[in-house]
């Protein structure tokens, strides 16, 4: 059996439609649960570009309930890319898990979702 690439995985073909979905309700579920995708779909799948782009529609979505989704989540969705990490990845960022500690938790989150994050917050 051949591999599927990421973005041709069925879960991950659902998660476009849903981001592409025509009703913000539909949009503000799959936002609201973005955490939940990322922790099912993994590694690969959250790092390739398709998965990417669907997270940044979701972040310049033109309904604020669905950047309200994510903005409620921000933690939970960082830290599900910090149970995806991988040591070896050179592209991902680090957080201090709090100002009194040297320890740095990993996070294997693509650094192209930085100034959207930013964007969302401001």
């Amino acid at each position: 059996l051949q591999a599927l690439k990421p973005m041709e995985h069925p879960l991950c073909r659902c998660f476009s439609l849903f981001v592409s979905n025509k009703t913000p309700e539909v949009r503000r579920k799959i936002a609201s649960g973005l955490h939940e995708v990322v922790t099912i779909l993994g590694g690969p799948v959250c790092r390739s570009e398709g998965f990417i782009t669907n997270i940044i529609k979701l972040f310049k979505d033109s309904d604020t309930s669905v950047r309200s989704a994510i903005a409620v989540n921000f933690g939970r969705i960082v830290s599900a890319f910090a149970h995806n990490h991988s040591s070896t990845r050179s592209d991902s960022f680090a957080l201090q898990q709090d100002d009194s500690s040297d320890s740095v938790l990993p996070v294997d989150m693509p650094l192209q979702l930085l100034p959207a994050f930013a964007s969302l917050l401001l």
